[in-house]
């Protein structure tokens, strides 16, 4: 038992309802302050680094990400569900995960010829070196900082997380200015790994030694976790890596950045608010009655929040690719729209996915993972072939499709959630997005003025329809208790306390 000093030991914790509240908070802060963070430095590098610079960075990472996912063992998931207070379990998971990264990035280093080879491209050769001196940093990163998202302890996390941000931008963008090329690009990433290693030292007092007292225990527990790791990298690298070769570096710059532009919403509502929930419903996963309405509830939230996000990001892709980005990357503005259309489909499927994983069925979502790559590196080549990017990446909105279907069955089977409790959380939230993109398209054909004019009208437009169809349909469906309900009464109060002064 450890001593209340001890590195990995924290004070008793507040009721879980709140700590997952305020966590929530301080997830969604962080993750909007590093994507904005980020977003500045797209579109800056954007305008002074060309599409091919983008892609020769997006074909280095298809083999970084595949090597990681081959030697992935889930070691976070790991010390979060079953590390406890043991600084040993925490000893172990380093000195598993040091071995892990320094393969891959010796991996990676011994087969950056081979990899120029095929591409037929051989700046590639000398990204992935430095993107692997990047990763053998990262293997020292202090594992102590696993703890803040055990313990709920999501501030230590934002603050840890938002400097290492605020340092790296503006190097990134001053190495763009000096270089002018892709190199500004990896060396970017390589100071980034370096500052966030160091930083991870800074605000954890944790200090890991080697050890593998605990390697089979982690192991029994990762096992599956490596195969659905291994189906996610296929699903993601290896399509990056046929397009790379069919169309080059440019084409696939305008795929990576089309993705990174369109998921954007959606991954920093959807992935803070899941770093705060995982913990809280293993916490209540004995609890079966319990664990099914918080993730009713919780499903609810984020299908009616991210929604208008997606939708929206795909009515105003026509202003703000130009806006943002400038004129030479106009070509991807169908591809944000249809990507955005498959961002919200993914928000459902990381929803059912993380519950399954909570459930410990690990093995149910790698399958379903590996039937969802199968499907997608199939159908990239003949879409690419016959329809060119676009068409791909309608192939990919299908296939997800497939997989909605797939894994909310896995999780009907498992929690006794009917379809129709799963199919009413949506509808409202798909019903509201629909009607706001038809009022965004009579805006476009009535509304002639500068582009910025347009895409904030159409913004703004677009959240109050939205919002009010949204309401409408809550009300009609006799005002039942969620978000709604929420945000109704904490605006009545906000309301109430305004009058009141």
């Amino acid at each position: 038992m450890l001593k209340p000093t001890d590195p990995l030991a924290i004070d008793s914790p507040p009721p879980l309802r709140g700590l997952l509240m305020r966590g929530a908070v301080w997830m969604v802060a962080m993750r909007w302050v590093m994507r904005g963070l980020g977003l500045l430095n797209i579109v800056v590098l954007a305008r002074l680094l060309s599409p091919e610079d983008f892609g020769l960075i997006a074909m280095a990472m298809v083999i970084i990400g595949f090597a990681d996912s081959v030697l992935s063992f889930g070691v976070d998931r790991a010390l979060i569900q079953k590390g406890g207070n043991d600084t040993r379990y925490f000893d172990t998971g380093w000195t598993i995960r040091v071995g892990q990264t320094l393969s891959v990035a010796a991996i990676a280093a011994a087969s950056a010829p081979i990899i120029a080879r095929i591409y037929g491209e051989p700046r590639v050769s000398l990204v992935i070196w430095i993107i692997a001196a990047a990763t053998a940093l990262r293997a020292f990163e202090n594992i102590g900082t696993v703890a803040f998202s055990r313990d709920l302890q999501f501030a230590k996390e934002f603050q840890l997380n938002v400097v290492a941000q605020l340092v790296s931008v503006p190097v990134t963008i001053g190495l763009a200015l000096y270089f002018g090329s892709y190199l500004a690009l990896a060396i970017g990433i390589l100071s980034r790994e370096l500052l966030s290693t160091i930083l991870s030292y800074v605000f954890s007092p944790y200090r890991p030694r080697f050890s593998l007292v605990y390697w089979r225990d982690i192991w029994s527990f990762s096992q599956w976790n490596v195969v659905h790791s291994i189906g996610m990298s296929v699903q993601a690298q290896v399509p990056t890596a046929m397009i790379g070769a069919l169309g080059g570096p440019a084409t696939v710059g305008k795929l990576g950045l089309a993705i990174e532009l369109a998921l954007m919403p959606t991954a920093e509502i959807v992935a803070p608010i899941a770093r705060v929930l995982v913990p809280g419903f293993v916490k209540l996963r004995d609890d079966p009655e319990r664990s099914r309405a918080a993730f009713m509830n919780a499903f609810a939230a984020i299908v009616l929040i991210s929604t208008p996000f997606c939708l929206g990001l795909a009515a105003v892709a026509p202003e703000l690719v130009p806006v943002m980005l400038g004129q030479k990357w106009l070509s991807i503005v169908t591809l944000m729209q249809i990507f955005a259309i498959l961002g919200l489909l993914r928000v459902i499927q990381s929803c059912f996915t993380e519950q399954v994983m909570v459930l410990d069925r690990v093995s149910l979502v790698a399958l379903g993972t590996w039937l969802n790559a199968g499907l997608i590196v199939a159908s990239t080549y003949p879409a690419f072939q016959y329809w060119g990017i676009e068409g791909v990446a309608i192939a990919w909105v299908f296939v997800l499709i497939l997989s909605v279907v797939v894994f909310g069955g896995i999780l009907r089977h498992l929690t006794k959630i009917s379809a129709g409790m799963l199919l009413r959380s949506v509808v409202r939230p798909i019903a509201s997005g629909v009607a706001m993109l038809a009022v965004l398209a009579a805006v476009d054909s009535i509304l002639v003025a500068p582009l910025v004019i347009v895409l904030v009208a159409k913004m703004l437009i677009g959240a109050i329809v939205y919002v009010s169809v949204a309401l409408g349909l809550w009300w009609a469906d006799g005002a039942r208790d969620g978000l709604e309900k929420r945000v109704m009464l904490t605006a009545t109060s906000m309301l109430q306390e305004f009058r009141r002064r």
